[in-house]
């Protein structure tokens, strides 16, 4: 059998305004960068309009109940958070190091991956913000 992930639907979203954050490689498996992440700032009530948008390329933790902790945290901190999954998402330990109940292989944790991001309000697929359009430009004399 040919092992598949489950990806959500591309979906579009409307704002006024928009603001993109983009980081990656947090490793938040290492306390001092959960700490950090925890440490962001919240939007202040009546912070302008815009729309803040996360994007997060990958590498934020190979324990899956930090990987929850750290999106819902950075859920709480921005409007839209979406998350494509890295390598350090995919490891599984084998042998005598792999916890009880850990996947089995890449694609089953990539799965879980998938499900804590569900879970969290975290989108895996793409997004479309739809902003109003823009009046033209007066042109220069």
């Amino acid at each position: 059998p040919n092992p598949t992930l489950t990806v959500g639907e591309w979906q579009t979203v409307e704002a006024s305004e928009v603001e993109v954050y983009c980081i990656s490689d947090l490793h938040c498996d290492y306390t001092l960068n959960l700490a950090w992440t925890e440490a962001l700032p919240f939007p202040e009530e009546g912070e302008g309009s815009a729309m803040r948008v996360l994007l997060l390329a990958g590498d934020l933790a190979t324990d899956l109940a930090i990987l929850e902790r750290c999106l819902l945290g950075l859920k709480k901190r921005f409007d839209e958070v979406l998350f494509v999954p890295g390598n350090h998402e995919a490891w599984v330990s084998r042998g005598s190091d792999a916890p009880m109940g850990s996947a089995p292989d890449s694609f089953t944790k990539l799965n879980e991956v998938l499900a804590v991001c569900d879970k969290c309000g975290v989108r895996t697929a793409p997004l479309t913000v739809s902003l109003p359009p823009r009046p033209p430009r007066a042109e220069s004399a």
